[in-house]
């Protein structure tokens, strides 16, 4: 993703950056009580691949609304570092995307 499609995307869904930090927030609290009050590894096992992307792909959205939106913290850095951002990010969403089918794997 290059960092003016990162822009374009950043833009389009700034005003929801709050909800994906509720979103990954709340997530992030049900799969802490599903580790405390968990009986089972299998159960715990199974709320984390299904409960990560619910953390991660908001937490991707956020940082990606937070970085590159129209008050955006690398709009100063230079081009490179903004391609290694939007690279990053690209990697970490995808990841996200994976994620249970490592944890289900491992």
């Amino acid at each position: 993703m290059s960092p003016e499609f990162a822009s374009a995307l950043a833009a389009k869904w700034y005003a929801r950056r709050k909800l994906f930090l509720v979103i990954a927030s709340g997530a992030f609290v049900l799969l802490a009580a599903v580790f405390v009050l968990g009986r089972s590894a299998l159960a715990s096992q199974l709320a984390f691949a299904a409960l990560g992307p619910l953390v991660f792909l908001p937490w991707s959205l956020l940082c990606l609304c937070s970085w590159f939106g129209p008050a955006g913290r690398l709009k100063a850095f230079p081009n490179l570092l903004r391609w290694y951002a939007s690279l990053s990010l690209s990697a970490f969403f995808l990841l996200s995307l994976a994620w249970p089918l490592f944890v289900l794997w491992a």
